[in-house]
């Protein structure tokens, strides 16, 4: 069966295939003009399958085979070679800028730190006073905000515990002097912990 593309007017040959009554949606190759065509009316003949002399094949003798293809180009090593060359310049002392550049200063971050956590309370007139040291080791200034204190009794049972904010800045390598009050602390105090931040 062969349709013709109403926009373009290219014959296109459907050998073997047969359009539904009701139609069929086509898309043109050649211009991709969609249409709906239709079956032809009446007998279905093939009016160039009568005729060989009309046949879209091509004849006999016009078939000859391909020539080969032609080999691909060789891939350029230029790259590779460019490539190696500055990996060489450079660990032969190219970037001998980079070599000279100092090391930068290591980063020390170590966490802030009581230094005296010994129980190192008084107890006056109802009222107790806990004084401590902060140490700051790390290479850098670090902020002080918080002290938190557990007041401990016998068997290291917890007997009260608060946290207070602070407001200090401890140089690197600098400490800093802590007092901290509170009124009427339980009986059987026997050791204090610190934590701070």
């Amino acid at each position: 069966m062969r349709v013709t593309c109403p926009s373009c007017e290219e014959v296109l040959d459907l050998a073997g295939f047969r359009i539904p009554p009701e139609g069929r949606l086509m898309a043109c190759p050649v211009c991709e003009h969609m249409w709906k065509a239709r079956p032809p009316e009446g007998p279905d003949i093939d009016p160039l399958a009568e005729h060989p002399a009309l046949s879209l094949a091509p004849p006999e003798e016009e078939s000859r085979p391909l020539p080969p293809r032609p080999a691909p180009p060789k891939k350029s090593r230029r790259l590779l070679i460019v490539g190696i060359a500055v990996v060489l310049i450079a660990a032969l002392g190219g970037g001998g800028a980079y070599y000279m550049m100092p090391a930068p200063e290591p980063v020390i971050d170590v966490p802030l730190r009581v230094a005296a956590p010994q129980f190192s309370g008084r107890v006056e007139e109802g009222i107790l006073t806990i004084g401590f040291e902060v140490e700051n080791k790390s290479s850098f200034a670090k902020p002080l905000s918080r002290a938190c204190i557990a007041l401990r009794g016998k068997d290291d049972i917890e007997l009260f515990g608060w946290c207070e904010r602070l407001s200090a800045e401890i140089p690197a390598g600098g400490s800093h002097q802590a007092q901290l009050r509170l009124a009427n602390p339980p009986a059987g105090v026997v050791a204090v912990a610190i934590n701070v931040n």
